[in-house]
């Protein structure tokens, strides 16, 4: 099944940019399964589900990616392209 995850890059309450990136995955997704990456040091949580009838997709948006430092955001997103998400509105 075709699954889009989204995640927040945040930093100090503010969203910086979100990254996505779609999978093909056998399991449906739920609130608190944990999900590794190769862009992240520390698996991340699922925070909401939201399957698209129209898509035959899951939506699975993850608990947001804080970032220590504003000057990181952009060498966060670029982490973030290298390991195959996309940074929406670039």
């Amino acid at each position: 099944m075709r699954t889009i995850l989204s995640i927040r890059l945040v930093y100090k309450g503010q969203t910086k940019a979100t990254a996505q990136k779609e999978i093909e995955s056998s399991m449906v997704p739920f609130p608190g399964l944990r999900i590794e990456d190769s862009a992240w040091d520390v698996e991340s949580e699922v925070k909401g589900v939201l399957y698209s009838v129209h898509n035959d997709s899951y939506h699975v948006t993850l608990s947001a990616d804080n970032l220590e430092a504003e000057s990181v955001v952009e060498s966060t997103k670029e982490s973030y392209k290298g390991h195959g998400w996309t940074i929406l509105g670039e």
